[in-house]
């Protein structure tokens, strides 16, 4: 219990001073430029080579397991589901982060697969891009992968999550 009290003041510690830091600059930021305020509040600069350039920073923290579910972009812009995996990563829930993002990946199969034997007419792109069933466009993979039909027999197969999980 008491390890979880202290696990939960860290990450509050770190979503607030990242807060401060990140949401106070005027507009958007990049993934880029989020993961230079990241290397800098977690005091990890010394990692880092000398006249270290912003993409060095993101390559510290791939290198320790710290990234968005799709990988690092550099140039798009940070999203909110971006930034909490980036954080949850960066204390340590990494596990976590999989095991939620395969379930919404698994329950987002089990949705497309029962509105496509409503409609079984319609191939899998089709039925992806019908505004009538997916009314805020075509559903995604939290990791990015494409939903595919690979042996033709109107049901999404699974799809596996490649991903590196520290203990």
């Amino acid at each position: 219990m008491k390890r979880a009290i202290i696990l939960t003041l860290i990450v509050l510690g770190l979503i607030g001073l990242l807060n401060k830091t990140v949401f106070s600059q005027e507009g958007p930021i990049t993934q880029e430029q989020f993961a230079v305020e990241l290397v800098k509040s977690m005091e990890i600069s010394d990692h880092l080579p000398l006249a270290a350039l912003p993409r060095d920073c993101v390559m510290l923290l791939e290198t320790i397991g710290i990234s968005p579910l799709k990988g690092w972009d550099r140039k798009a812009l940070l999203t909110d589901d971006d930034y909490t995996v980036i954080v949850a990563k960066s204390v340590g829930k990494e596990k976590l982060v999989h095991t939620k993002a395969t379930e919404v990946c698994l329950r987002t199969i089990a949705v497309i697969n029962a509105r496509w034997q409503k409609k079984p007419n319609l191939s899998l792109h089709e039925l992806l891009n019908d505004l009538s069933i997916f009314p805020e466009g075509p559903p995604k993979c939290p990791y990015g992968l494409k939903y595919e039909d690979k042996n033709s027999d109107t049901v999404v197969d699974p799809h596996y999550h490649s991903v590196l999980l520290s203990k």
